[in-house]
Order: C-alpha cells, then structure tokens, then sequence
C-alpha cells in the first residue's frame, strides 16, 4: 500500500480569505487593528494558538483582550464561515483522483484544530475520498513533529519508501522529513520556491497534473 498524505491550506484548498476575515472579526471585537489579508500568508501553517499569537504580538494595538481572547473568537468567527470563501484549487480533484485510482491511500494531516478540518472537507470535497483527516489534537505534536504521520503508517502497516508528504511551506517539507518519507513542495500555495527549495523539498511542482506526474514517475512500473 501507497500512501500521499497533503497538508491543507494552501495546498489542496485557498482558504487565506476566510482565515483573514474571521481572524480580523476577532481582533476588532478585542479591540485590536486588523491586518490586509496578505498579511496572514506568512502568519499561518503552525495552528490556531500560534496565528493568534502572531496576530496579537505583532499587531500595533497593544491593549486589548490578550491572545486567549481573541483565540476563542477566532475560532468562533472561523467555524462559522470557514468555506464561505475558500475553494480548491484549480486541478486538485483532477490529481487526487487518479492518484485514487492508482491504488494510492489519501490523507490530510493539517496543523488546524480537528473540528475545523472535519468541517472543511466536510464541506468541500467528496465523501470517502481521504482514509484519514488528521487536525490538531490533545496529546499529539503538531507538525513538523512527525508523530500524526507515523501514527497513520503504523495504523495501516505502511513502509517510509511508500509514503509522500506534500505541502506547501518549510513546516510540510520538515515534517515529512521527519518522519523519513518523501516530500514534494507546491507552488501554488501560500509560499515560495525559496522556502521550499531551502528546507530541502525533494520535489518542487507548479501545477496538480505535474504533482501527479512526479508520483507516477516516482513509482513507474510499480503499480
């Protein structure tokens, strides 16, 4: 058995909108600014605490509500309206169904609260597509702690040479390093090719039927 396991946001949907709106809805009402959405593409990918913890610590109102505060609404604001924006990304279906097709297991292990990714997929893609859904839990380390990935290949006896991790920041490229298993890094995310290329992406792709042809490529003849 294969397994592609995929972060989330900025990966296999554009969710920075409803991220940004529903984080601003949260410092307004704690008396802080809010930021131009272009801003939280550098402020998310490490969970929930610690964007809020960004948004409080860098912002230039220092006396408001304080990071709990602001956590709680956030979450709030952001389960409300949490695909009212957000889309996947032009091709993303296409990959992963093939990728299905071939006999690959699918995942996604994201750095999000488990209730918001539950709801996310829930929303957005088809029912039974992924094996598994990994959000942050109680009592395991988020990435790029490699320990979700490692529970998941124990869970389903699966071997590192048959495991890819892709993502689309530093954090996805360490945590399938980590856990010793492959990793491809997406440019159509939320960062760059200097970040990926500098954690030490094996591969970086620009587009989902290029995702696709590596993966195949990687197990040609193997199928």
């Amino acid at each position: 058995m294969r397994l592609c396991a995929f972060d989330l946001d900025g990966t296999l949907i554009d969710s920075i909108k409803d991220i940004a709106m529903a984080m601003n809805r949260a410092l307004l009402s704690c008396g802080y600014a809010a930021y131009e959405i272009d801003k939280y593409y550098h402020m998310v990918g490490n969970g929930m605490r610690i964007l809020c913890t960004r948004a409080v610590q860098n912002n230039p109102v220092k006396d408001g509500s304080g990071i709990e505060e602001v956590e709680k609404r956030y979450q709030h604001c952001y389960l409300q309206n949490c695909s009212k924006y957000t889309k996947i990304y032009p091709g993303i279906i296409s990959c992963l169904l093939k990728l299905k097709a071939d006999g690959f297991m699918l995942g996604v292990i994201s750095n999000k609260p488990q209730e918001q990714v539950q709801k996310v997929i829930s929303a957005l893609f088809p029912k039974h597509l992924f094996s598994f859904v990994q959000g942050q839990q109680d009592g395991v380390r988020k990435k790029p702690f490699p320990d979700s990935l490692l529970n998941w290949m124990e869970m389903y006896a699966i071997e590192k040479e048959d495991v890819i991790f892709i993502g689309d920041s530093a954090v996805d490229i360490d945590f399938g390093k980590n856990a010793e298993v492959g990793t491809i890094g997406v440019l159509w995310g939320f960062r760059n090719r200097e970040e990926l290329e500098g954690a030490g992406a094996g591969s970086v792709v620009e587009n989902p039927e290029e995702l696709y042809g590596i993966i195949r490529k990687k197990y040609d003849g193997n199928f």
